[in-house]
C-alpha cells in the first residue's frame, strides 16, 4: 500500500511540473532593424523565456548573444497579471550581409520559442528619439536621406510625426514596415493583436481660422489590399513646391503598445520597380 501511495505521489508531482511549465513565446523584438556591418542591442519581449541562453538563427548573417533577462514591471492598468520577460540581445551583423528578414528563435529552459524576424538593411538605422512625437511641435526631424528609423507606437492611440524638407519636384519614397506584420483579413486589425501601419503626408499650410492647420496631401495604408498578404505601407510622392512637411505613422484602428515596433525607411527618388508603391 505504501508503494502504491508513493507511485501516486510521483504521478501528481509530474503532473504538477507539467502544468507549471510554460511554453516560451516571443511577442516582439525592439528594435528589429539593423544595418549591415553594425552592432546593436535589441530587447525581446515574451513569456516563458526564463533561462534563455542562446538563439537559433539558421544561416542568418549575424551573431547573437544573450546579455540579460529580467521581468517587465507589471502594468497597473493591465487586466492580466501574467509575467512578461525581457531578454536583452547583442546582435553583430556581418559587413557583407544580404539585406532581408532572418527569423530567430530563443532557446530557453522550457524549450524553443516561436520565430520572429530581424530585418537587415543597407541604410543607416537611427533610433526614434526618447519621448513622445505625437504632435507637430515634437516631430522627429529627418536631417539626412536615405535613412531608416527604428520606432515604436508604445501606447494605444499613439502616432509618431516626422518632419522633413522637400524640394520642388522632388520625389520621396516612404516605407513603413511592421515588427509583426498584419496579414490582410477582413476586420481583423480591429479585433486581434497586429500592426497594420498607415502613412500620411501633411503640408503645414495654416488658415485664417487656424494658423497651425495641417493639410493632408498624400496617404497610404497599403499599396493594394489583397487577402492573405502583408499590409505594410508604401508611399511615393512628388512634391509640387519646396517646403517643410510632416509625415505621420500610425496603426490601423488606433492600436498601439509595447509590441508595436516599426521600421520607417525614407529615400529620395522613386521606389524600385519590384516593390509596390502608393500614389504619386
Amino acid at each position: 500500500m505504501r508503494a502504491c501511495w508513493a507511485a501516486v505521489g510521483v504521478v501528481f508531482l509530474l503532473a504538477s511540473n507539467a502544468q507549471s511549465r510554460q511554453d516560451p513565446k516571443v511577442f516582439s523584438i525592439h528594435p528589429f532593424t539593423g544595418q549591415r556591418g553594425s552592432s546593436f542591442v535589441a530587447t525581446v519581449r515574451g513569456s516563458g523565456l526564463e533561462g534563455a541562453s542562446a538563439a537559433s538563427i539558421g544561416n542568418a548573417p549575424f551573431t547573437l548573444a544573450v546579455e540579460g533577462i529580467e521581468a517587465e514591471p507589471p502594468d497597473p492598468a493591465s487586466k492580466t497579471k501574467a509575467r512578461v520577460d525581457l531578454v536583452k540581445l547583442r546582435i553583430q551583423v556581418s559587413g557583407d550581409a544580404k539585406p532581408g528578414r532572418y527569423p530567430i528563435r530563443l532557446i530557453t529552459t522550457n524549450g524553443v520559442s516561436n520565430a520572429l524576424p530581424i530585418h537587415i538593411v543597407d541604410l543607416p538605422v537611427l533610433p526614434e528619439p526618447a519621448g513622445e512625437h505625437n504632435a507637430r511641435e515634437s516631430a522627429v526631424a529627418i536631417s539626412k536621406m536615405p535613412v531608416a528609423y527604428a520606432g515604436r507606437l508604445a501606447r494605444r492611440g499613439e502616432a509618431d510625426y516626422y518632419s522633413f524638407h522637400a524640394g520642388a519636384g522632388q520625389v520621396l519614397t516612404f516605407e513603413a514596415i511592421s515588427g509583426f506584420p498584419q496579414i490582410a483579413a477582413a476586420g481583423s486589425a480591429a479585433t486581434i493583436a497586429n500592426f497594420d501601419p498607415a502613412l500620411t503626408i501633411y503640408e503645414p499650410s495654416g488658415s485664417w481660422f487656424d494658423s497651425g492647420r495641417l493639410n493632408r496631401i498624400a496617404y497610404n495604408d497599403e499599396p493594394t489590399w489583397v487577402f492573405g498578404q502583408p499590409t505594410d505601407a508604401y508611399l511615393v510622392h512628388r512634391f509640387v513646391k519646396a517646403g517643410d512637411y510632416l509625415l505621420r505613422i500610425e496603426a490601423f484602428a488606433g492600436q498601439g503598445g509595447p509590441d508595436y515596433s516599426y521600421e520607417l525607411k525614407v529615400e529620395s527618388g522613386d521606389m524600385p520597380q519590384d516593390r509596390p508603391a502608393g500614389r504619386l
